[in-house]
């Protein structure tokens, strides 16, 4: 395992310091014990509130020099300039880092509080936190460990470059995620799922709905082979917007999955929003992400790493392989390695995503590496594969709002830490139905928060794109009520009301 380094002052000493004064700290630290963040309920809050608390971390003794200065470290890392171009940079940095200092700030207190730290200006640009970046002082963990060494090292010593991010240059899905004539095998276990049934929309009236924004994920199978190789041992698909209806036939009462911050989030706005409707039900409604939002899950990372030990790949374009994720985590353990599922599993989405990515490289591809379009189309639901991203209504469910927390699931998801409980009076689980045929366009179920963000523009002048509104959406979650006007509109929708 590679050192890690804390640069600049350290997570407690910062909240009195200040922000800007770490940015030109001349300071690193070996981390002995990395800080830790638990959260707990908190005392006089609503039920499921829950509050962080951060363990310190144990640092060995402070190390002095201007290259460990975190703003020698973002020009450097940032601008990819070399030592001598490093004084003339750095004059035009100040302002750049007091607004980039400003974004972080922002994001530390939303995820201090629960919120997923991914932000959205006025103007609908994402911005979100960075650990590895500008430290913010209420952030959960303070300031995340650095890796020290060379080049890979960027603002507050550990951010890589866009180039050391993607080696090979990643710009988009170079191979359709559908793939006609690629032979998979996938054992349909769909009939333990609970069954699918048309919502009533008339029983929404009166009922907040809130967005559940989920990947296109298939639940209900095992997959045993894709393109022609076998997997070492079936993968089993575990949704997706079809999530609530597994959950509900196994005996449990889940809704949604997903970071543990993130279900906090989605928690305490439902029951702010429900008391302040005088305790209204809240029914969540899935909004379908795009395509390749599938890549960030445990799921087509497991089916690789199953792959792999049955394909035959050069031991040159191995290392190559492993030499380009190594420029993205110095810690992976090779491509080889019976300790790589186990990885991959225990990384974050961004890195998952990063891996899948990389492979689907025309290099990799060439080189005989699984083919990942082969992949996604294999866990991707056939009843989505087609779907315009953001479409509502697959799956609605009701939370448990005064129960919404599952803390110990009896069915983990592999992704997701976090579930939310659901409940139906009539039936297991929360799950009350979908749209059966064709989904709705986004916006239909949120329409006050769809129609204010569609009148926004950008920096540009550009109207808001619906990449830019989930953004938003995401960041302060839209809570619709429905009421007869809005009833009357979906029953009037020939798609809705059939």
């Amino acid at each position: 395992m590679a050192q890690q380094y804390e640069y600049g002052f350290l997570p407690e000493d910062e909240t009195y310091l200040g922000l800007l004064g770490n940015i030109f700290s001349p300071v690193r630290r070996e981390v002995l014990e990395a800080p830790t963040t638990e959260y707990v309920d908190a005392i006089d809050a609503p039920m499921g509130t829950q509050i962080p608390v951060t363990t310190e971390g144990v640092y060995g003794d402070p190390e002095f020099g201007l290259q460990y200065m975190p703003a020698y470290q973002a020009v450097s890392g940032l601008l990819g300039l070399e030592a001598d171009q490093i004084v003339d940079a750095a004059k035009a940095a100040p302002e750049a880092l007091r607004q980039m200092a400003n974004q972080q700030v922002m994001s530390g207190v939303d995820m201090a509080t629960g919120g997923t730290g991914v932000l959205v200006d006025d103007e609908g640009n994402e911005f979100g936190y960075d650990s590895l970046l500008v430290a913010a002082p209420l952030a959960p963990a303070g300031i995340a460990a650095r890796s020290a060494g060379g080049a890979t090292l960027g603002a507050m010593g550990g951010k890589l470059t866009k180039a050391e991010k993607d080696p090979m240059k990643y710009s988009g899905i170079e191979m359709p995620y559908r793939i006609e004539d690629t032979p998979m095998e996938i054992q349909d276990t769909s009939g333990l799922l609970m069954p699918k049934r048309q919502v009533d929309l008339e029983s929404l009236q009166g009922k907040l709905l809130m967005p559940f924004f989920s990947d296109r994920s298939a639940i209900g199978g095992k997959v045993e082979s894709v393109d022609g190789i076998k997997l070492t041992e079936p993968v089993d698909l575990e949704g997706g917007t079809g999530f609530m209806r597994g959950e509900a036939a196994q005996g449990e009462d889940a809704l949604w999955a997903s970071k543990q911050g993130i279900v906090t989030k989605f928690v305490n706005a439902a029951q702010k929003a429900s008391d302040e409707a005088g305790g209204a039900d809240v029914v969540g409604v899935n909004a379908v992400m795009g395509v390749d939002a599938i890549d960030h899950s445990t799921m087509p990372t497991k089916i690789v790493s199953r792959m792999l030990p049955n394909m035959k790949i050069k031991k040159a374009d191995k290392k190559a392989f492993d030499d380009a994720m190594k420029k993205i985590d110095e810690d992976f353990v090779g491509i080889d390695s019976k300790d790589l599922e186990n990885y991959l599993d225990n990384s974050s989405g961004d890195l998952r995503k990063q891996f899948i990515r990389l492979m689907d490289k025309s290099t990799a591809r060439k080189a005989g590496f699984p083919n990942i379009g082969a992949v996604r189309r294999a866990v991707t639901d056939p009843e989505l594969y087609d779907t315009p991203t953001f479409s509502e209504g697959v799956s609605f469910g009701q939370m448990d709002i005064n129960n919404p927390i599952i803390e110990n699931p009896q069915f983990p998801h592999t992704t997701y830490s976090g579930q939310i409980r659901g409940y139906a009076p009539d039936q297991r689980g929360g799950y009350i139905g979908g749209l059966l045929g064709d989904l709705a366009p986004q916006g239909t179920f949120f329409p006050d928060s769809f129609n204010a963000l569609s009148a926004k523009v950008d920096k540009a002048g550009n109207l808001l794109t619906p990449q830019n509104i989930k953004y938003a959406q995401d960041f302060k979650l839209p809570m619709q009520m429905v009421d007869q006007q809005m009833l009357d509109t979906l029953m009037q929708n020939s798609l809705l009301g059939r």
